[in-house]
């Protein structure tokens, strides 16, 4: 590679003077123009390149030469073009490969290289399903091997939806249940609930992800990424913020391989990355403003661009999952119609489960059987009577939670299971499926009215937070809920009260030119409550000053505007909330050690997290550099830190 772009640096200099870009791969050279008289200067630059290839001693093969234009007249007149100097001509395509991803040239949709690579990795789990290895270990393969080789430079290309449905039906028969009448929106969550495993999932976070950084990285195509995400938003395209009234309407779209999935298809074809990231979004009931922020029908607003990383991806997880989850409950008659599952409560009463237990389970869960009802209904020799106590009526509520038969053998004693009402319970919870905790005080859990019969009994069904102790302060937030708030379930209110940013400047800090203190004159610290569940995990910080005088060093202006603050004899305290919709220890010591660097004067921090700390002595390493490099420019005045 060294040699030949020290052969194609003439060729470089050549190429550019014509206003073309040139590059290099191991293999070939690309040109390409833009923008008015993008094809005269193409034409003159591939001339010119022609010659050189001749000059060096190179022979130009033509049948292995392609062009392309996004312009008709341009292709048109590519395609008649006699050129001189190999006495031919050069074939020009509409679509093709470059760098692992299929682009197309017309409004046409061709994916030809993503559906074979795709069809390549269900020959993989084919293999994958015959060997004699644990689920566990399958499921990594599926994830660091499978996944990235079917979806690679999906971000860019488009693909098909029978090649989607068909990776995502073997990655089930992996690791899950063969059944006809499966669930998939269950299944991936079920038969892997550390990993999410769906492709089509995948697809669209990888393609918020790169779009993120590319925005960050090249900073030189954030314009462009602006103007197309504008044109997109004037166009009334797919995915794109229209206000608040279209994305309360929005429905999320079934699962690929669907006969109603063309239904979410936008209104013209997407033209790039960021048209296929919209299109995707629609089909998430998600849409993606001018500002940058993803939306979601009764959630809190993720910013696509600001906020940590690492938490981007798990958002985008969580949004997908929960609109796939509501997919299938428009499709299935034994999931109430607006469904969200409580996975984390699933997972924990799945965790005493042993193997075999789990794996009955799972098959009944994912909605894999079908009730003597329904197989009447699509056989007339079969009889919807109960086979064990001939009930007329054997469906999943009776076959489990009724009959009498089912008592040798259920675990659960029936007079026990009749303590649950099941009258007033969920359709979902009938199967195993915990529906999300609601708000409502006189309600259910699940956010359903009790019936009447049961309301004369108020020690046993009386209000909703009956027994329960809760502080005033959250009594009051339930009782002030606005209008929008307050038909929100107890996660997405808890989501968006937490995920409240507050409107401050960047913070300041003033310069110090004293040392600082040999012993520590402030001292930081953050925590976690519910770390080990993001869905309800609530970060805060807090320092104190020993021994600061407020008179001496009152109070900086982003101190008040980061912080609460108390003065008191000892010295004055700070502490504060961490906005954002997941938080972890980490960047709650961060913050803490952060806000403790706006007090003024010199400071010198006592800290027991080593991450703050490992990044306080990089950047003191970075600003001794400074001062070294500018000792002729005069001396500086740098943070006493």
């Amino acid at each position: 590679m060294m040699l030949i772009a020290l052969l194609l640096r003439p060729w470089i200099c050549l190429v550019k003077y014509y206003d073309a870009m040139p590059r290099i791969l191991a293999d070939d050279l690309l040109i390409t123009t833009r923008a008015k008289g993008h094809m005269a200067a193409f034409m003159a630059a591939l001339n010119v390149t022609h010659e050189y290839l001749h000059n060096i001693g190179a022979r130009v093969a033509p049948n292995k030469s392609y062009n392309f234009s996004t312009d008709k007249t341009t292709r048109t007149t590519l395609r008649n073009h006699n050129w001189s100097n190999i006495s031919g001509h050069i074939e020009v395509i509409t679509h093709g490969r470059d760098l692992g991803a299929h682009f197309n040239f017309t409004s046409g949709v061709r994916c030809t290289t993503i559906t074979a690579r795709i069809e390549e990795a269900v020959k993989m789990c084919q293999r994958l399903a015959y060997i004699p290895i644990c689920i566990e270990d399958k499921i990594k393969f599926i994830q660091t091997a499978i996944l990235p080789k079917a979806l690679y430079a999906t971000e860019a290309s488009h693909i098909t939806e029978a090649s989607i449905a068909k990776l995502r039906s073997a990655i089930i028969n992996i690791i899950g249940t063969h059944a006809a009448n499966r669930c998939l929106a269950l299944c991936f969550p079920m038969y892997s609930p550390k990993v999410e495993l769906d492709p089509w999932i995948h697809i669209f976070a990888n393609q918020i992800i790169t779009m993120r950084r590319m925005f960050h990285k090249h900073t030189d195509l954030q314009k462009l990424i602006k103007l197309n995400l504008q044109h997109y938003t004037a166009a009334k395209y797919a995915g794109t913020e229209q206000g608040g009234a279209h994305l309360a309407s929005l429905r999320p779209s079934p699962p690929p391989g669907h006969n109603d999935y063309h239904s979410w298809n936008p209104h013209f074809t997407p033209q790039g990355p960021v048209g296929l990231l919209l299109a995707a979004a629609h089909r998430f009931a998600i849409t993606l403003g001018t500002d940058f922020y993803i939306r979601q029908k009764d959630e809190a607003i993720i910013s696509l661009l600001d906020g940590p990383f690492q938490d981007l991806r798990p958002l985008i997880y969580d949004a997908a999952s929960r609109a796939r989850t509501a997919s299938a409950a428009q499709e299935r008659s034994l999931l109430p119609e607006k469904l969200e599952i409580s996975w984390h409560i699933w997972r924990d009463a799945m965790a005493k489960r042993n193997a075999d237990e789990t794996r009955q389970l799972n098959y009944i869960m994912s909605l894999s059987e079908i009730d003597q009802v329904k197989a009447a209904t699509l056989d007339v020799d079969i009889s919807s009577a109960c086979k064990f106590c001939g009930e007329p009526d054997a469906s999943f509520k009776h076959c489990y939670w009724e009959c009498k038969h089912m008592e040798a053998v259920c675990p659960t004693p029936l007079h026990q299971r009749h303590k649950l009402e099941v009258e007033i319970m969920p359709k979902s919870l009938l199967v195993g499926l915990p529906p999300a905790l609601q708000l409502h005080e006189y309600q259910t859990y699940w956010g359903s009215d009790f019936p009447s019969v049961f309301r004369g009994d108020p020690g046993r069904y009386g209000r909703h937070f009956s027994g329960i102790r809760i502080d005033p302060l959250v009594k009051d937030m339930l009782l002030y809920r606005n209008a929008e708030q307050y038909f929100l379930n107890a996660r997405q209110f808890f989501q968006v009260m937490r995920s409240q940013v507050l409107d401050f400047e960047d913070p300041q800090t003033s310069q110090c030119c004293l040392p600082p203190p040999s012993r520590p004159n402030v001292y930081s610290d953050g925590g976690v409550r519910s770390p080990t569940n993001h869905l309800w995990a609530l970060g805060s910080f807090g320092i104190t000053w020993p021994k600061r005088s407020l008179a001496e060093y009152p109070f900086s202006k982003s101190e008040f505007e980061f912080a609460y603050t108390q003065d008191r004899p000892e010295g004055p305290d700070l502490w504060g909330p961490i906005p954002g919709q997941r938080c972890s220890s980490t960047r709650a010591e961060l913050t803490g050690g952060i806000t403790s660097l706006m007090g003024p004067g010199p400071i010198h921090i006592g800290t027991d997290s080593q991450a703050f700390l490992d990044k306080a002595r990089y950047y003191q390493g970075k600003a001794l550099q400074f001062q070294v490099e500018d000792l002729f420019r005069g001396p500086g005045i740098y943070p006493g830190t």
